[in-house]
């Protein structure tokens, strides 16, 4: 679907060379807007910290704001021409800068179409996950070239091409050779030494639940029971839990630590654990990722450095408050920490540096690309899927 969906789109765009930049614009906008409201519509669950009302105003607020960037994207193809060429690289600056800023994130992007078509996926390795969405817009501008060839049957003198049927081939070919290069490169044979047993541990709590502090011992207590199961089973050399296992200081609880290191007694070596985190020092909370071993919490500690807007952290918050909504807003935010940090565990006498990423920092492939720069060879992952 995602690389036809866009056809209707960028047809309408070839045809607004008559009408007016504010048409354009809302048009585009118009397109947009639904499709954020759907990708954001999880962060509805933020009125169990909030009102409904607030949250669902900034829910929309949001949608429309990220929506402007399709708006942006239409009125500038309007004012370069209507080459069919510049559709793909205005769309994937687009894409680019709707991911930065304060505001900014990746959801939505057209990479993620292809997150489980491996072959495909490897384009990622040559230009991130923003080639990807070059080739997918670009399969969509050739297949709507040929519709628009086949329409009016006539010479195109800017690419060159006679007939649809080329665009059609052209597409195919594309599509082919990228198909072909990424099976190839996903051909890997690991030894049994590169090979590492881990067990990755789900309990799959509500966000209801989590928020409900009378649950925070049957929640760490289930976590505890599918550690015992996993490490006597499978023996793994490490345990993944995944991000914010409850919503209090888990690192505070000495007895929940502890019971989660005699798990770590006779069979693995580590766990790595999200949970939030109270830094006495900065007197400022993050949402972190903690190594523990047999003797307790490593020093090396990850904290989150992309925080998500409205779920992690209120923008602005100050101002909102001067303005009378302080009561609607969580007193405590999170805090992105200045720098990424790795993770150090030995494992056959070979050390494993891990990056991280938590939630949607692992859709930034800067954040990912620093952390190899720094000597990561393997990520982990953390999220909170109780969200959804």
């Amino acid at each position: 679907m995602a690389y036809f969906a866009l056809i209707p789109f960028i047809f309408d765009l070839h045809h607004s060379s008559h009408r007016s930049y504010k048409v354009v614009f809302f048009k585009a906008i118009l397109f947009a807007f639904p499709f954020m409201l759907i990708q954001h519509y999880f962060l509805i669950s933020l009125i169990d910290f909030s009102t409904k009302s607030i949250i669902v105003s900034s829910w929309i607020a949001y949608s429309a704001l990220l929506s402007l960037y399709w708006g942006i994207f239409a009125l500038l193809y309007k004012k370069i021409g209507s080459q069919l060429w510049t559709i793909p690289l205005l769309w994937t600056l687009l894409e680019y800068c709707k991911a930065l800023g304060t505001y900014g994130n990746s959801i939505g992007q057209l990479a993620t179409t292809q997150s489980f078509i491996n072959p495909i996926a490897q384009l990622s390795w040559i230009g991130g996950p923003f080639l990807i969405t070059f080739f997918i817009i670009g399969i969509n501008t050739l297949l709507t070239k040929a519709l628009l060839s086949y329409q009016s049957k006539q010479f195109n003198t800017s690419l060159n091409i006679h007939s649809y049927k080329l665009c059609i081939l052209l597409a195919m070919s594309f599509y082919v050779c990228v198909y072909c290069f990424g099976s190839i490169k996903t051909e890997l044979n690991l030894t049994d030494q590169a090979k590492i047993k881990i067990a990755i541990i789900q309990a799959n709590h509500r966000q209801k639940e989590k928020l409900n502090s009378a649950q925070t011992k049957t929640i760490q207590h289930d976590y505890i029971t599918l550690s015992q199961q996993a490490a006597s089973v499978f023996k793994p050399a490490i345990l993944f839990l995944p991000e914010t296992i409850t919503t209090q200081l888990n690192l505070e609880n000495k007895v929940f630590i502890r019971q989660l290191q005699l798990t770590l007694k006779n069979n693995s070596s580590h766990i790595l654990m999200g949970t939030p985190r109270y830094d006495s020092q900065k007197s400022q909370y993050f949402n972190s990722i903690v190594s523990i071993n047999k003797n307790g919490i490593d020093n090396t500690i990850y904290d989150k450095v992309h925080l998500f807007p409205f779920g992690e952290y209120w923008p602005y918050k100050n101002a909102t408050k001067w303005i009378g909504f302080g009561h609607f807003i969580p007193e405590n935010d999170f805090s992105a920490a200045q720098e990424a940090t790795l993770t150090s565990i030995v494992i056959n006498h070979s050390e494993l540096l891990f990056g991280h990423a938590i939630c949607l920092e692992s859709m930034y492939p800067w954040h990912l690309k620093k952390a190899v720069k720094k000597g990561a060879n393997i990520f982990f992952v953390a999220a909170n899927h109780a969200w959804f």
